[in-house]
């Protein structure tokens, strides 16, 4: 996780967003210092059956990380790209 400004920036491999079309998905997502949960992006198998793979790293007021295959059998898949991820300051 990426503390900025006392809000707090991760990621999940599976299971951030209930509401996604296969049940649960991988997100990136915010805590913020009063405890409210956003859902900056969810990443779902329309996106080449990604999750995110690594840590975040911020940079240039972003959010950097790589994928990975979620590990589903759901035929070829690409993975294993880069991807950033704007913030802003609730």
């Amino acid at each position: 996780m990426v503390l900025v400004n006392g809000n707090l920036y991760g990621t999940t491999f599976e299971g951030g967003y209930p509401d996604c079309n296969l049940g649960t998905c991988p997100v990136i997502f915010r805590i913020a210092a009063d405890g409210a949960y956003t859902v900056l992006r969810s990443f779902t198998w329309r996106d080449g059956c990604i999750a995110p793979g690594a840590g975040l790293t911020l940079k240039y007021g972003r959010l950097f990380g790589t994928t990975a295959r979620n590990g589903e059998s759901f035929g070829s898949c690409d993975a294993d790209t880069v991807y950033s991820v704007g913030i802003t300051q609730p």
